[in-house]
């Protein structure tokens, strides 16, 4: 693991911890990397029943991916290309809860909704803003946000990059 992210077995449960708070907890390549090997640890120990992930700090659970490190791609086909810790997370043979503390933004939220279950703080906040910068997430946000919460609602976060808060989420599902 990298200390970026944390990775840890107590009582059957996996937790893995993004830890970049002072980045909002965005990945870089080497976390995402780490995320699939945790994942894949997970999916052979019999030690883990469930998976726990979650971001440090009060802030953010993830601001996505750090922003910074995309120009290690040579071409968009490159970054779509490469190993998706949100297809690994889906694919996952235990449970797997996302616990979802201040911002779930872009490929933070792509990474919520890839879990089974997501349990938000009263002050979560989710949001899909690359939107604003002419982009469209992968990871299967587009569909993981309309079965959660209906194909108007998803269109609405989707279209629009704006945020709602915990309340506005478990409303819509």
């Amino acid at each position: 693991m990298t200390q970026d992210l944390l990775f840890d077995v107590a009582d059957h449960v996996a937790t893995i911890t993004l830890n970049r708070p002072a980045k909002l907890n965005a990945l870089t390549p080497e976390m995402a990397a780490a995320l699939i090997g945790a994942v894949a640890e997970c999916n052979t120990s019999d030690a883990v029943r469930c998976v726990v992930i979650t971001g440090a700090g009060e802030k953010a659970f993830s601001a996505g991916s750090d922003i910074t490190t995309l120009d290690g791609y040579a071409t968009p086909w490159d970054f779509r290309n490469r190993d998706d810790y949100c297809d690994a997370l889906r694919a996952c043979r235990k449970p797997v809860v996302a616990a979802v503390n201040g911002y779930a933004l872009g490929g933070g939220l792509e990474t919520a909704m890839a879990a089974d279950i997501r349990i938000a703080s009263s002050n979560a906040r989710f949001a899909a803003p690359e939107i604003k910068l002419g982009w469209i997430g992968g990871g299967g946000m587009a569909a993981g946000l309309t079965y959660a919460m209906g194909a108007s609602n998803a269109a609405m976060m989707l279209l629009t990059g704006d945020m709602i808060d915990a309340e506005q989420a478990l409303a819509w599902g």
